[in-house]
């Protein structure tokens, strides 16, 4: 049940507060395709924690599931 919860709460609820937007890496404007989604929240879910320790070392500040799916996240003001 735990589980469940982090996995719904943990990445949905930021994101949708804070602006931020997965996007396509060679089209920013675009977003990814179900597939790259897939790959994204999965290489995510295995790796949370690891995945964001690339985030300081790269220059667009892109985490493993960003590099796994071919995205980057931006941030978007409506």
């Amino acid at each position: 049940m735990v589980f469940v919860l982090i996995l719904f709460v943990h990445e949905p609820l930021p994101t949708s507060r804070t602006g931020l937007r997965v996007r396509s890496y060679g089209n920013p404007c675009e977003r990814i395709g179900i597939l790259a989604a897939y790959v994204w929240f999965a290489v995510k879910i295995l790796l949370d924690a690891i995945s964001f320790l690339t985030l300081a070392f790269t220059k667009e500040t892109r985490a493993i599931h960003d590099f796994a799916a071919g995205s980057i996240m931006l941030q978007v003001s409506d």
